[in-house]
């Protein structure tokens, strides 16, 4: 036992048994963040062997608080949950082949029909799995026989002799299964008690350091366990829409759980009946509820969350606490600053208070998401006439570009504070298609964020997990978004993606094109292809075809910008891996249509062609052609920038 000013370490071995008493006593309860992480099939078989061989594995850590009797499950949620699973379910996850059974011996047993016997599997695996802890195998058997012949006349001396071979087959692995799973009951596994005395905070630099089964606790997750402990009265809450939407949005979080949970193995310690019961939600709760409002409401901003019901939206906390005056660093204190802003004469913290800031963040947030909707900013997204471009073969490859994640976040919160100076103009009576209309008039009369956008993407500004960018905004006031970018410093940056991009990208497989050239291309093409021209998608094509790459001895830098063209679908067809020059001289394109997509002047047109030529003057053309369209490429979004 370790013994510090403020912690006291425990380890002691504890009975499997003990610790899911205490789970469903509600003595042992879950943070948030232990019930988002589910283990696969085999990783839990492979723990159950760890268990069954009596094999050493990680130690359970329990947080306590030394004034009070709960505790709290800080690592190893899914070990306990497997073990819980196995032994009040045992067959929760058994395949019909891990009874070990013979395919030929069963089909004998149903008459060579293929089709009853897969039947009988499948049913008889639901069965069991749905089945208490007393059972006979053979009734289980016989029952599921009768359900597959129910449209049929099979005698009861039938069914009997059915289910007594089946029932000799797998009898033995069924009780062997659920002998072990009544053994686990009675193992002791290591448990680590934390007890803290007073500052119950400091747990959070110990969950910080835990990196179980490789997953690095986040910092939502590790702050999520002290966020508990501040209840909001959610009484009349149906009186606001965003209120219903948070707690709608909590309804469908906790029902999942419960529909789902036999599914995920996860057993929450409340349910949504809870909620409404008690009138009464969490602060995590009211941050993910409101999260999850703020994540249907940025979908051009930030990429959704795999499981929209259950995962945390983490661009949405981070929104919240930047909004709310905090930093990357000061994020554990999200709890504090809610006290502090929000909190009542009485000592309560409002709902009211807190609404009417999420109201405005939503706003801010929704504004900010509908600029990057307007067809003019979609073209910086990787659009031509408003449609997307085929940049590859996925479909990932092939959607609109987004922002990186703290580049939206930072637009938001310099917008946001632009408009809301201090918290009390959270207050202030304005409607809300006033508030619209300051945040569009500072987006597009004051803020440059289009030129922003492509010079911090193009500068890599926003490419750490956490940013100073945001943080700087926050502390210092260091607005940035209607600071001019001069038209010199915007050409330096191109021309050095471009380089980059020409050096690094290989070409001797066909290119995965990068953002930064993603939106070079995309504003370039701006206005070539339109409606007249058939334009139902675009795609990146070589003007000489990267496949010439593998015939020439010396190897030219196929993939670079200045050989990249974006063409409609109809001309893409057309052209192929063909002689571009050929296909004009055989009229097969217009001369004027092709020197507005590639940039050329028609006695150029000599450079994109390679039949009928030495290797060295390939070579040579080649340079030629990638620096007058590289440079013409470069121009382009220039004067979409600095001349619209």
């Amino acid at each position: 036992m370790e013994t510090l000013s403020n912690i006291k370490t425990d380890p002691k071995l504890v009975s499997i048994r003990n610790l899911i008493d205490n789970k469903e006593n509600k003595i042992l309860t879950l943070p948030h963040f232990q019930r988002n992480k589910v283990w696969s099939k085999k990783m839990k078989d492979d723990f159950k062997e760890t268990l069954k061989k009596d094999f050493p594995f990680g130690s359970i850590l329990i947080h306590k608080k030394a004034d009070s009797d709960k505790e709290t499950l800080i690592d190893g949620y899914q070990r306990l949950s497997t073990i819980e699973e196995f032994c009040k379910q045992p067959f929760n996850d058994l395949k019909w082949n891990d009874l070990g059974v013979a395919d030929d011996y069963f089909l004998s047993i149903f008459d060579e029909n293929i089709k009853k016997y897969r039947s009988f599997q499948k049913k008889f695996v639901e069965n069991l799995k749905e089945t208490k802890n007393n059972f006979e195998t053979y009734n289980i058997v016989a029952n599921t026989i009768l359900q597959i012949f129910s449209n049929e006349n099979i005698d009861q001396d039938q069914v009997s002799i059915k289910a007594g071979k089946i029932t000799n087959a797998i009898s033995t692995k069924i009780l062997d299964i659920k002998s072990i799973s009544d053994n686990f009951q009675k193992k002791e596994i290591p448990v680590i008690y934390v007890t803290t005395f007073k500052e119950h905070g400091v747990i959070t630099d110990i969950f910080t350091k835990l990196n179980t089964s490789g997953q690095k606790l986040s910092k939502y997750e590790i702050a999520a366990s002290d966020w508990e402990n501040i209840k909001v009265s959610i009484k009349d809450y149906e009186k606001s829409q965003l209120a219903e939407e948070i707690i709608n949005n909590l309804k469908n979080k906790y029902d999942y759980y419960e529909h789902n949970k036999h599914k995920t193995g996860i057993q929450m310690n409340k349910n949504f009946n809870d909620i409404v019961f008690n009138e009464e939600i969490d602060l995590f709760e009211l941050l993910f509820g409101f999260s999850k409002v703020l994540e249907e409401n940025s979908t051009n901003l930030f990429n959704k969350t795999k499981n929209q019901k259950i995962d945390i939206f983490e661009e949405g906390f981070e929104l919240i606490n930047y909004c709310l005056g905090g930093t990357n660093k000061t994020f554990s204190k999200l709890n504090d600053l809610f006290i502090d802003k929000f909190k009542t004469n009485e000592g309560l913290v409002s709902l009211s208070k807190i609404l009417l800031f999420f109201k405005n963040v939503n706003i801010v947030t929704k504004s900010v998401n509908d600029y990057f909707l307007e067809d003019n900013t979609k073209i910086l997204l990787g659009s031509v006439n408003n449609k997307n471009i085929s940049w590859g073969k996925t479909k990932n490859d092939n959607k609109l570009l987004k922002p990186s994640k703290f580049q939206s976040i930072s637009f938001i919160v310099e917008i946001f504070k632009s408009v809301f100076k201090n918290e009390n103009d959270f207050n202030f009576n304005d409607s809300d298609n006033d508030i619209v209309k300051k945040i569009i008039k500072i987006i597009k009369d004051e803020f440059y964020i289009g030129h922003h956008f492509i010079y911090d993407t193009f500068t890599d500004l926003f490419s750490s997990s956490s940013n100073k960018t945001v943080d700087a905004i926050v502390n210092e006031n260091k607005f940035r978004y209607s600071d001019f970018i001069p038209k010199e410093e915007m050409e330096k940056v191109i021309e050095e993606v471009i380089r980059k991009y020409n050096n690094s990208v290989s070409h001797t497989e066909r290119p995965k094109i990068d953002k930064s050239i993603k939106i070079i291309i995309s504003i370039a093409y701006n206005g070539i292809w339109n409606k007249n021209l058939n334009n139902h998608n675009c795609n990146i094509d070589h003007l000489i075809p990267f496949d010439l790459n593998k015939k020439l001895n010396k190897k030219i830098k196929i993939n670079s910008l200045g050989n990249l063209a974006l063409l409609n679908s109809t001309s893409n067809s057309i052209k192929s891996d063909n002689d571009l020059l050929r296909l004009i001289q055989e009229n097969k394109f217009n001369k004027t249509d092709v020197s507005n997509w590639t940039f050329l002047e028609e006695n150029d047109f000599k450079l994109f062609s390679f039949e009928n030529k030495e290797e060295s003057e390939i070579e040579k053309d080649f340079e030629k052609l990638a620096n007058i369209r590289e440079n013409e490429i470069k121009n382009k979004l220039l004067n979409f920038l600095y001349n619209n």
